[in-house]
């Protein structure tokens, strides 16, 4: 799948680790993890933080989904070898932290500004898988 940040316009590619109450991706490749420092805008992934950011998923068959991220690196990582120490979170509609089990109100935000975003250029998103 495919990131669109949509406050700086920049895409990367993710690698999906686990489907559940949101998803646990990773960058696929170490040019990837520079797109996602420039949208930061940090030097490196462990300078990221919890910042919520409303971005757009494209998946491979071209259905695009609101969702938001931050880019903090924790957890468990699948590619050893993108520059990136572990996963992060995308968060759809209603989806639940580990932690609490509750949804996010700054998640929230940043999925209401995604679709705001998308629609206010004529385009169509859906919200949740």
């Amino acid at each position: 799948a495919c990131l669109t940040d949509l406050r700086t316009g920049y895409s990367f590619n993710i690698h999906i680790q686990a489907v559940g109450d949101h998803l646990d991706v990773e960058p696929l490749t170490s040019a990837d993890t520079s797109i996602m420092c420039l949208i930061y805008n940090v030097s490196s992934p462990s300078s990221i933080d919890y910042h919520r950011r409303p971005v757009i998923l494209t998946t491979s068959n071209g259905y695009n989904f609101a969702c938001s991220i931050y880019g903090q690196p924790h957890g468990a990582q699948d590619i050893t070898d993108n520059q990136y120490d572990g996963q992060f979170c995308v968060h759809f509609l209603n989806s639940k932290t580990h932690s609490t089990q509750h949804v996010d109100p700054d998640h929230a935000a940043a999925i209401n500004e995604a679709v705001a975003l998308i629609q206010s250029k004529g385009g169509t998103v859906y919200t949740s898988l």
